[in-house]
């Protein structure tokens, strides 16, 4: 089974590989998808005229579905008995921390462990899809080894504020918040840096306006502490 949305590079390399290795290859047809419901909760979908939903958030989780819907359609193929009602009973319930997880409603806080170009314009694309007009606070951090200033450029460009934090506290593999924040001022007109995320997440809620969104991206390592700034009181 291959996921449905590769680039065409990437699907060409793996249909070739396939057809050399004498391998079935089934990936989801997109025009036989409708979805007809996408919420920060997750999503309804229609393929080939069945329904089902999915728990976690983002087109590119309805698209993550599917290839496992495929990858059951090959199992099946080799003799396993995978009842619909147990396929759709795991979809419905899958969960991933850090994934478009929502820790609060007022104002809406949502952390996601986003840590490189294609899965930082993955999330904007989400975030865009979920929340369209709203405004957006962001709080990142990221390790210095991974490509920061690409996905700095893309989770700083639409926030009307962005707050740099460490990726991870007590170690010196985070990029320094100075130059995270050098790096997200041609995006973003006001910008900050704090000493934790946790602060970051509590300054996040301070100015955060009406309707806004507020998001903690970057690195896994940050969540747990963005997670204690947004549950704090203030």
């Amino acid at each position: 089974a291959g996921y449905c949305d590769l680039v065409p590079e990437a699907r060409g390399v793996l249909e070739e590989t396939c057809r050399r290795e004498n391998i079935p290859l089934h990936i989801a047809d997109l025009s036989h998808l409708t979805i007809t419901r996408e919420t920060g909760h997750g999503s309804n979908f229609t393929y080939e005229g069945q329904n089902w939903s999915v728990a976690l958030a983002g087109r590119h989780q309805v698209y993550n579905a599917l290839t496992a819907l495929m990858l059951v359609r090959c199992l099946r193929e080799a003799g396993l008995d995978l009842p619909d009602e147990g396929v759709a009973r795991g979809l419905a319930q899958a969960s991933l921390t850090g994934r478009m997880e929502i820790v609060r409603e007022d104002p809406v806080c949502i952390l996601d462990g986003a840590h490189n170009p294609g899965k930082m314009a993955a999330l904007m694309d989400s975030l865009a899809e979920l929340y369209p007009g709203r405004g957006r606070i962001t709080i990142m951090g990221i390790m210095e080894r991974k490509a920061h200033a690409a996905c700095t450029a893309l989770a700083a460009r639409g926030s009307r504020v962005f707050i740099a934090v460490p990726a991870e506290e007590g170690t010196d593999l985070s990029l320094p918040t100075a130059q995270l924040a050098q790096e997200a001022m041609p995006f973003c007109p006001e910008v900050y840096c704090c000493p934790t995320a946790r602060e970051g997440a509590r300054l996040a809620r301070s100015l955060a306006g009406k309707d806004e969104i507020i998001l903690a991206c970057g690195s896994m390592y940050l969540l747990e502490e963005a997670k204690k700034g947004f549950l704090d009181p203030i």
